[in-house]
């Protein structure tokens, strides 16, 4: 016989192993179905893994163009157009006209939604027919890096059986975009306050190597430099 104790662990150590073979008999059958562990069928996961991928590589890009091109992904008319980019001015008629970080997000944000139609077409998944719907996008600036995620729902036909793709993708590139961004506008602050001097001490301070070139002599072109490797290329932010 067993004292009070014993049965007590006894008990506690059953439902253990109750719970353990329930959930292996849980993801067995899941397998067995064809679901993958993230809820999506295996048959269409190809299509998914190839919309996160896609997700990746253009906010890659969209975060270049706006270190190229002052924060925006199409600048305004009377940008500054250079043989590499066109450099939206940070500073004009003694007004600081950096675009604030929200508007940055929106550029970011719909360049994604412009681009992600094209992230595979018809060819790739000859099998099945394949519907994007509304894409919505959304991007929050941090210190350190830039959160990404966007909702592109997919009704994903083969046959008669019509799946619907509604997970979320999502990204984190890291690079100091925040910082960056900041640093840019205690540039133009200080600029404003003493337009006829450039503090060499004052740029040379911090943890962003910063480049001055003058274009002529109205415009100077600032370019503010991430030494970490970013998309195996250091980052930088022009303006």
């Amino acid at each position: 016989c067993m004292k009070r104790g014993q049965v007590s662990i006894f008990i506690i150590v059953s439902v253990v192993l109750i719970a353990v073979i329930g959930i292996s008999i849980i993801l067995s059958k899941s397998n067995l179905l064809g679901i993958s562990f993230s809820g999506i069928p295996q048959e269409i996961t190809p299509i998914y893994e190839a919309m996160q991928i896609c997700v990746e590589q253009r906010a890659i890009d969209a975060i270049n163009i706006i270190g190229l091109q002052g924060g925006y992904i199409s600048p305004p008319e009377d940008s500054l157009k250079t043989e590499f980019s066109t450099i939206a001015f940070g500073l004009k008629n003694g007004k600081n006209i950096l675009p604030a970080q929200e508007k940055i997000e929106n550029e970011i944000e719909n360049y994604l939604v412009s681009v992600l139609p094209f992230c595979f077409s018809i060819d790739d998944f000859p099998e099945f027919e394949i519907v994007m719907h509304e894409i919505n996008a959304k991007a929050a600036i941090k210190d350190n890096q830039i959160d990404i995620m966007l909702r592109a729902p997919l009704s994903i036909g083969k046959g008669e059986k019509i799946t619907q793709l509604k997970n979320p993708y999502t990204t984190i590139v890291e690079v100091p975009l925040g910082k960056m961004h900041t640093r840019a506008d205690k540039i133009i602050k200080k600029r404003i306050t003493d337009p006829d001097y450039i503090d060499l001490t004052f740029l040379s301070e911090g943890e962003f190597k910063t480049l001055f070139i003058p274009v002529d002599e109205r415009i100077i072109i600032y370019s503010i430099t991430d030494a970490s490797q970013f998309n195996e290329n250091s980052y930088n932010f022009m303006f």
